[in-house]
């Protein structure tokens, strides 16, 4: 065990984090902050160590939130450079909901795409 698997942040918690603190932003120029979860992703993903991370239990079942192998690799940076893209380019919508929903989308699809069991797979593709 390496001392960078101890290290391990998930790419989608920026997403989630943001799309959370987001409604209560409404007099703050918030636009400014929407890339700032994609590019930490983009360095985050750029730094993934291969193996399963993020285990934890649930009502006695295994979860592994973070399996990154060679193709999960290669899609959470397409992911990483299209949020970085996408966000850029919606500065111009005023409508705070569109953007929340837009961090959860791709918070969502950073956790699908990671995953490493059925049960997470959902959760992930529910939001």
């Amino acid at each position: 065990m390496s001392g960078a698997e101890g290290l391990f942040l998930h790419p989608s918690f920026g997403f989630f984090a943001l799309g959370l603190a987001l409604p209560f932003l409404r007099n703050v120029p918030y636009r400014w902050l929407l890339p700032l979860p994609a590019l930490l992703a983009v360095i985050i993903v750029f730094g993934l160590p291969e193996g399963n991370h993020g285990g934890l239990t649930w009502m006695g079942l295994p979860l592994e939130l973070g399996r990154v192998d060679r193709l999960s690799a290669v899609f959470a940076n397409v992911f990483a450079v299209q949020a970085v893209i996408g966000f850029i380019y919606a500065f111009h919508l005023k409508d705070i909901r569109q953007h929340v929903a837009a961090l959860f989308y791709i918070g969502g699809a950073f956790g699908c795409i990671l995953c490493a069991d059925y049960l997470s797979l959902f959760v992930f593709w529910e939001i």
